[in-house]
């Protein structure tokens, strides 16, 4: 029985356990359900969130991380099948057949399924990411080659040729030029492709100039080709950055300048002459040979008549319709195309939602996800091209919109698709008729189906009544409207289905609410009956207090809303989210601006009154999505935050900017979470007169992105960063912060007693700040700004442009140490240091040989110095990488580097200390001597720097000074006779261009005196010679048998006494060595007459020739010019 028992028991728990299993299923069906519908909904707001910065990713042009596409493909799938289960509960609630049995069973299996799906749910609702997306590589333009095209027989001789050219070491600018549309920039293309394959260069930088050549934008373009971040806000400083770029060592760049219309400045760009490549593309011959400096240039003629049948034939298939993948794709390029250089994607919009371009689609949104899709395969496809400087707009390039266009016009139509089909639609002159004809736009009020309306720079100054019954309208445009003042009552609030709304730009006369006064215009309360549907606004209000406190936008994915009136409209958009405040009422009442709040990427504040500390009153769930922050002109806030918080603050915080915080402490009191603040990459703080620091070092540690930091205008900062020690004193010891710090700007910190390390520094502004380093000098004990002697060398060891301006207390900027470590130093500008006496402290170069210091500098800017006396006195020193040299206002700049004199004919005195006798050796040192060698200067400017006859530029025993200079401008020198000396003259064997200017005193160009015998060859190359205003000029020199080359331009202007070009040599016997002034008739007859150009001089090469105000001018050229003078 015992056996029988245990067996019955066994055979007891096999089947109550399953039954058991199978009850609690069906008993726990509710539950179930319940949860697994609690869960979705969850897991859909979670992708909702997803999705956000993933439209915002693809709208930037970036590519979505593999796996959140496997999230989003799970989370679809999940949800589908819990949308299964919750149908055939429905069903299961109406269903009768089969009596409880069949009841129980389906509700067994449904609550089997809903727990399985909500264990599914939950482990995706646990998978964190990183990141969302990443920036692809920059698209190669030259991946194809364009084989229809160039397997003819003479493009393939062009290709060739340049490709060749672009190999030899000696050529750097290469021309080519040719009529519209014979092919240039697929040629030039295809030149990039072989140059790439053949390893002759490393990467390829497009830019297109056109007829409106915007420097910014070809900054932009060539930036993006190359992955180069261009974060500086002035075009020089963009400049600066592309310079170096396009100048490294380990890569050879070849920028491509297409559709060229006139000379542009190179430089102005960023783009050396010299360590890389330039291709230049025109119509216009004459623009290469007398503007651009091209070395080599190539004419691209049209194609014979054989081949450009052949190319006709293949570009008429490729170009069919077919070549596309549907219909859809077809007609949007199309519109692309009609749609100009320039091609918005709101309007894009706008034209293929209203003309019902997209089959199926029912919202904006849906529109605006479809519009990406296209314009992503057409960007595929080659045909169209994104712009660099905003998601906003696509290119496209003018020969693909010439062919576009021409098919378009074929049809003398436009087509527009349906949910039946194609259909015909108004022709181009009849859309541009029912355009003119709508004068009276109140007759939009009959067009009751319409969806978009578009009165963008229209100008109005009164809404017509009527727009309120277009109760269909899902979009409506107003921006740019500057005279709109008026929109009548309920017009807006009558718009039920409107999507977008764009008015930020023109109307703002948005009138209160009142309780007895009967409106006249808009009020902001209409905008609560759109609340429902509104997915996209963009409105500016300028009186805060007009703002309804129940106004709630509860479906806005995309805003740019302005409240107050110190903001200034700008069509650009940083982000899809913008919030700008000025709130002069109570923040604590604006319920619907808080809403918003949560979701800003962008937000600017001023005057928030009643806020003390902006996370802990605004929004304390720690600006999750917060981009950028940016707040201003607030007496009462004085922290950021200032107690504990369960969550991460500012996590994607990119952008950060304070300015004019009059009663701000501290940016933070508490200890934060290391994961605040980790994408910062940009600070800038300024007139915060309470702030000692920027940040604790707690939270600098925590800064691992920041590459940009500008701080201005502090009476009390002590430190960058700083923290408190046990007895609660601030500590300013020196701390390694910031590795990737690229930037630093400094100015106007009065009180600034140092700042911490930063071992990658590139860039460094110093202005009006008395930073002052803890040795002393025999001479100065703390002088001001000085860099002096450093224990950690890193500060400056990767640095690349040093700035320093207004430091009104540095007699000497660096020590020699400092400077040694400088090895990458390229730009060093000293402007406005009234104090200044020397660069570099003279007494401690105390080294044998010749130092090594700044061995890459390629600009050295030194402007209005008014007690610089030198760069720095010493000897054999080397500039071996100098391209700009400019020196402005520095009257007191005697010789750039003095050479010690002896002191037994010195002793300690200046030259201006010493009496004539003593003097002498010192006061005969050249601007510029021999101890100054191997630089490769471009370009030198002198301008008003000399107070003597010293601005001479004399007899360098180091020639190659000046070997490589090819541009030399003089001006407002004021006491210079004679500027340069023939040994001199004689080493600028590539000189092109010589301007001199304003020379007040300036009698002679070459010195005479030093020619020798023979017609002498200087300015071979010398291409533009141009002098104006120069009073007391007599000539270019004295003597014979010379001979310009080269000589292109030349242009005299306003030079009185300029009566002979060069003054051929009059017999001692004659004259003696008087002026023709000084002789009297008969002594002078020979000379006076002398014509401004004689049989001695030639210009081969004259093209232009410009004299103007020469009032002692008499004979131009005497007689018959010489046959081969002038050609």
């Amino acid at each position: 029985m015992e056996v029988v028992g245990s067996i019955a028991a066994q055979i007891a728990g096999y089947m109550v356990e399953p039954v058991r299993q199978w009850l609690c299923y069906s008993f726990h069906y509710g539950s179930n359900m319940e949860n697994m519908k609690s869960r979705e909904d969850k897991l859909q707001r979670a992708r909702d969130t997803m999705q956000h910065p993933i439209d915002e990713a693809k709208r930037n042009g970036e590519e979505i991380e593999t796996a959140i596409n496997n999230w989003l493909t799970e989370v679809d799938k999940i949800a589908e099948l819990a949308k299964e289960v919750r149908v055939k509960s429905e069903e299961a609630k109406t269903r009768s057949c089969n009596g409880r049995c069949l009841n129980l069973k389906l509700r067994h299996q449904l609550s089997q399924k809903a727990k399985k799906i909500a264990k599914q749910i939950e482990v995706l609702e646990n998978c964190r990411f990183n990141k969302v997306s990443y920036r692809s590589n920059p698209q190669e333009i030259v991946p194809i080659r364009y084989g229809d095209y160039m397997d003819f027989e003479s493009r393939m001789l062009a290709v060739k040729g340049i490709v060749e050219a672009v190999g030899e070491a000696n050529i750097n600018v290469i021309g080519i030029w040719g009529m519209p549309c014979v092919g240039k920039t697929t040629l030039v293309r295809e030149v990039a492709r072989e140059a790439k394959e053949q390893k002759l260069i490393d990467e390829v930088a497009l830019a297109d100039v056109t007829q409106s050549p915007e420097v910014g934008r070809i900054q932009g373009e060539i930036a993006d080709m190359l992955d180069l971040k261009l974060d500086a806000e002035t075009l020089r400083e963009r400049a600066i950055q592309l310079w170096e770029r396009l100048t490294t060592k380990d890569k050879n760049v070849l920028v491509i300048l297409d559709d060229i219309w006139e000379k542009i400045n190179l430089e102005a760009i960023g783009i050396p002459c010299g360590g890389c490549k330039i291709v230049l593309i025109s119509r216009n011959h004459d623009l290469f040979s007398c503007e651009m400096g091209t070395q080599k240039n190539f004419v691209l003629d049209v194609l014979p008549e054989e081949e450009e049948w052949s190319l006709f034939e293949k570009t008429i298939v490729e170009l069919s319709y077919g070549h596309l993948e549907s219909q859809e794709v077809q007609y949007f390029f199309l519109h692309c195309a009609l749609m100009g250089y320039g091609i918005d994607n709101l309007d894009l919009l706008k034209y293929c939602y209203g003309l019902g371009l997209f089959r199926g689609i029912k919202s904006l949104d849906a529109a605006r996800n479809r519009v990406y899709s296209l314009a992503g395969n057409l960007k595929d496809s080659g045909l169209l091209k994104d712009c660099p400087h905003t998601c906003e707009l696509y290119h496209m390039h003018d020969l693909v919109r010439d062919v576009a266009r021409s098919i378009a016009s074929k049809n003398h139509m436009f087509v527009v698709m349906d949910d039946y089909g194609l259909k015909e639609m108004l022709d181009v002159d009849a859309l541009k008729r029912c355009k003119c004809a709508l004068g009276d736009i109140s007759l939009i009020g009959n067009l009751k189906n319409l969806v978009i309306l578009s009165l963008s720079h229209w100008d109005i100054s009164e809404l017509p009544r009527e727009i309120g019954f277009l109760t269909r309208l899902r979009l409506l445009d107003l921006e740019g409207c500057s005279k709109l003042e008026v929109i009548p009552p309920n017009v807006l609030s009558s718009l039920v289905e409107l999507e977008d709304l764009y008015i930020g730009s023109s109307f703002v006369e948005w009138e209160a609410e009142g309780l007895n006064n009967e409106r006249t215009n808009a009020s902001l309360s209409e905008l609560k009956q759109l609340s429902q549907k509104l997915t996209t606004l963009e409105i500016h209000i300028q009186e805060a207090s007009i703002l309804p406190k129940d106004l709630l936008f509860l479906k806005l994915e995309r805003f740019k809303v302005f409240v107050g009136d110190v903001w200034e409209w700008s069509d650009k958009h940083e982000t899809a989210r913008t919030l700008k405040l000025k709130l002069n009422t109570s923040f604590h009442l604006e319920v619907g601006i808080k809403m918003l709040l949560q979701r800003t990427e962008a937000l600017y504040v001023d005057e928030l009154k009643g806020v003390k500390s902006v996370l802990d009153e605004v929004d304390k769930e720690g600006f999750q999505q917060l981009k950028h922050l940016h707040i201003q002109n607030n007496a009462e806030i004085k922290h950021i935050i200032s107690s504990r918080i369960s969550v991460t603050a500012f996590p994607a915080l990119g952008t950060f900017v304070l300015k004019n915080m009059i009663n701000l402490e501290e940016i933070c009191l508490v200890q934060l979470s290391l994961r605040s603040f980790r994408n910062l990459r940009v600070v800038k703080v300024g007139k915060c007169q309470k702030l000692k620091s920027v940040f604790s070092s707690s939270i600098a540690m925590g800064l691992c992105l920041l590459e940009e930091l500008e701080v201005r205008e502090y009476s009390i900062m002590g430190a960058i960063a700083m923290e408190k020690d046990q007895d609660g004193m601030e500590d300013h010891e020196d701390m390694k912060l910031f590795p990737p710090l690229k930037r630093l700007v400094l100015e106007h910190l009065p009180m600034l007693m140092g700042f911490v390390v930063f071992p990658n520094l590139e860039r460094l502004k110093l202005s009006s700040v008395d930073v002052e380093e803890t040795q002393y000098n025999q001479h100065s004990a703390r002088i001001g700004c000085r860099l002096t002697n450093l224990q950690v060398m890193s500060r400056f060891q990767n640095l690349s442009f040093l700035e320093v301006e207004g430091s009104g207390n540095t007699v000497h900027l660096l020590s020699f140490p400092t400077a040694r470590v400088m090895m990458h130093l390229k730009h060093l500008h000293i402007i406005e240091c009234k104090g200044l006496e020397e660069v570099l402290v003279a007494e401690e170069l105390g080294v044998e040989g010749r130092p090594n210091l700044f061995p890459r500098p390629e600009c050295l800017f030194l402007k209005d110095l008014p007690i610089l006396k030198r760069f720095y006195e010493g000897s054999n020193i080397e500039f071996s990488c100098l391209k700009t040299l400019r020196l402005e206002h520095c009257p007191n700049l005697k010789t750039f580097i003095t050479k010690p004199v002896s002191s037994s004919l010195m002793g300690s005195k200046e030259p201006n200390e010493m009496n004539p006798e003593e003097g002498s050796h010192a006061f005969m040192q050249p601007l510029f001597n021999e101890e100054l060698s191997s630089m490769d200067v471009e370009e030198t400017q002198y301008n008003e720097h000399g107070a003597r006859i010293g601005c001479r530029l004399t007899n360098l025993q180091a020639m190659s000074w000046f070997q490589n200079l090819s541009f030399l401008e003089v001006e407002g020198s004021g006491n210079t006779k004679h500027l340069l000396s023939f040994s001199t003259a004689k080493a600028m064997v590539y000189l092109k261009h010589l301007h001199i200017l304003e020379c007040k005193c300036l009698e002679e160009v070459l010195v005479s005196k030093e020619l020798g015998e023979g017609r002498p060859n200087f300015f071979p190359q010398l291409e533009c010679l141009f002098l104006k205003n120069l009073p007391i000029l007599k000539r270019f020199y004295e003597g014979s048998n010379i001979e310009f080359p080269s000589l292109k331009k030349l242009q005299l202007k306003n030079c009185p006494k300029l009566k002979t070009f060069i003054t051929k040599s009059v017999s001692s016997c004659l004259t003696g060595n008087k002026e023709p002034n000084e002789m009297n008739a008969k002594e002078g007859s020979n000379a006076v007459m002398q014509p401004l150009f004689n049989e001695e001089i030639g210009f081969p090469s004259l093209e232009r020739l410009r004299i103007a105000l020469l009032d002692d001018l008499k004979i131009i050229w005497e007689n018959q010019v010489a046959a081969d003078s002038v050609r």
